[in-house]
């Protein structure tokens, strides 16, 4: 891979392993209208696409049903009082942003996690102090797959955008890195379908591993 100066990550299911406490706040909220729970293993393909995939999981509703909003709003003030029991950083994340650190890339976090629920989250992890940006899916009028939410991070950054990887386990994240100009990084370890046709999403490359992506940026 080319020389870069940037790094950046989504947060759920790249960065961290959310599964846990997402899984168990949506719980919370189905047991609440007496809805039948749902096992991580069944929710964690949802948990890319947001809250919206959750919901729609658990619930069979989308953006456009009445009671969409009242639920995700009870679904984040839930998952906020439980936002790290179990959520802990994919194996190899750490030595990997001591080596970004060691070797004075800039690095930080994109997400379409709403900055307010995003930044306690990283606030638990001390790896995470050095992060050079937070950027939310309320942060900016526009949320990934749109690619300004990366340009606007790259520009908190001060690196350009053609010296910088995105890292992400959904099709938003790929598409968002690659209409923002930088190269893109599938996440293979994170939440992914089992029968998504990764080919589709046009990533310069993917992973299967932290420990991979470790040798792919700092290849000599």
């Amino acid at each position: 891979m080319p020389t870069i100066s940037a790094i950046l990550f989504d947060l759920d299911g790249t960065l961290l392993d959310t599964a846990a406490d997402l899984s168990a706040a949506m719980n919370v909220l189905l047991t609440r209208y007496d809805f039948p729970t749902i096992p991580v293993a069944e929710l964690k393909p949802h948990i890319s696409q947001g809250s919206t995939g959750m919901l729609q999981k658990s619930f069979n509703l989308g953006v456009d049903d009445p009671r969409f909003n009242d639920l995700r709003q009870q679904f984040f003030d839930i998952y906020r009082t439980q936002i790290k029991i179990d959520t802990q950083p994919f194996p190899g994340i750490e030595e990997f942003i001591e080596q970004v650190v060691y070797r004075g890339l800039a690095w930080g976090v994109v997400t379409n996690k709403p900055e307010w629920l995003a930044k306690p989250l990283l606030d638990e992890f001390v790896f995470a102090q050095s992060t050079g940006c937070v950027i939310g899916g309320d942060t900016l009028r526009k949320a990934k797959p749109n690619p300004e939410p990366l340009w606007y991070a790259c520009g908190l950054l001060n690196q350009p955008v053609a010296q910088c990887i995105y890292v992400g386990d959904a099709k938003r994240d790929i598409e968002a890195g690659n209409r923002a100009g930088m190269r893109t990084v599938i996440a293979k370890y994170g939440y992914i379908p089992h029968d998504e046709d990764l080919n589709t999403w046009e990533a310069t490359q993917s992973v299967d591993s932290v420990y991979e992506l470790m040798e792919l940026v700092f290849k000599e």
